[in-house]
């Protein structure tokens, strides 16, 4: 049990007809899908050891439905569930002067005046679909032109060896983009048939990543031409940068949820804590409608820190309810 005395684990179970799984600190461990057409993964965990796990599993179930039967439970949960298993919030301004390091990592090089400039485009609404006009025709040529001002902008990394933004984009976008590249680049019509045939998905994104850190940047159209869009999330260095540079090449460019990221970089939004257990890699949405860019958990050290302790709101805990007595 080193080094706690006591360990918790969130365990839930889902079931629809022909599915079950088994679901313990967030892992999938027991799955079996019966649907017809369906493959029938049945993951097991433990190989050899599972029935001794599912053992376990019943018997520790068993009390704590003992528990919720009695009347019990819910305040023993709230009276004995570590921090480290909850969920809260805190405004990242406090956990950036608790750890400075964490707001130049986040930032990654961009500057003050940089978020002068993209707050002033954002707070007067420049940066509005409706406000930032459309142009008349879009070719493949003025995509590759953008692409290349914006590799420019985050520091060239995707322009080594003397290669064009065409050949870079071709490069990072791991082949999704052949039927792009093989337009010609003057050609207006042949990018709106081409587009009219396809236009979503990885050939977008000219910053590759996971689901938080990548970085695409759309053409769209719509009854009054043609315009650009950038979306990013935790690549705030990026996704800034790329919408500023093709701003400045006279585009008509929208992005997306800039507010949140102009929050971010002022230190006026709040990072979520989530439990030991969850890997703190996503964005949230409270009930509220507030919008968390950032997750963290904390660890023992964290703990002990006043300064950050005394900053946290705590979420109100959810307790099961017996099927009978919510019909009730």
């Amino acid at each position: 049990y080193y080094p706690y005395d006591t360990y918790w684990f969130p365990l839930q179970i889902m079931r629809f007809p022909g599915y079950q799984a088994v679901i313990l600190m967030y892992d999938c461990i027991l799955e079996r899908d019966t649907r017809e057409g369906t493959f029938d993964q049945s993951r097991k965990a433990w190989n050899n050891e599972d029935c001794k796990m599912l053992t376990f599993l019943i018997e520790a179930s068993e009390r704590s439905f003992r528990m919720i039967e009695a009347g019990t439970y819910n305040d023993f949960v709230q009276e004995n569930l570590p921090l480290r298993y909850r969920r809260g919030a805190m405004p990242s301004k406090i956990f950036h002067k608790v750890y400075p390091a964490s707001l130049e990592q986040m930032l990654d090089g961009l500057t003050c005046n940089e978020i002068k400039e993209f707050q002033a485009v954002v707070e007067s609404g420049e940066c509005d679909k409706s406000a930032i006009g459309r142009m008349e025709k879009m070719t493949s040529g003025y995509y590759f032109e953008a692409v290349g001002k914006c590799y420019e902008a985050i520091g060239g990394r995707f322009m080594s060896y003397g290669c064009t933004p065409k050949e870079a984009y071709h490069r990072v976008t791991f082949g999704y983009s052949d039927s792009l590249v093989a337009l010609d680049e003057s050609d207006a019509e042949a990018f709106e048939r081409w587009y009219g045939e396809r236009h979503d998905g990885h050939l977008w994104e000219i910053v590759p990543g996971r689901t938080y850190s990548r970085v695409m940047l759309y053409v769209h159209h719509d009854d009054n031409g043609w315009y650009f869009s950038v979306s990013g999330c935790h690549s705030l260095m990026e996704t800034i940068r790329i919408f500023l540079a093709v701003r400045k090449l006279g585009y008509p460019v929208s992005i997306y949820e800039p507010e949140h990221l102009l929050n971010a970089c002022l230190e006026r939004d709040r990072i979520l804590i989530v439990p030991t257990g969850i890997l703190p890699y996503g964005d949230a949405r409270l009930s509220s409608g507030e919008y968390l860019m950032w997750e963290i958990n904390l660890d023992d050290e964290d703990m002990k820190n006043p300064l950050l302790m005394d900053n946290i709101e705590w979420f109100p805990l959810e307790f099961p309810v017996l099927k009978r007595n919510a019909a009730e």
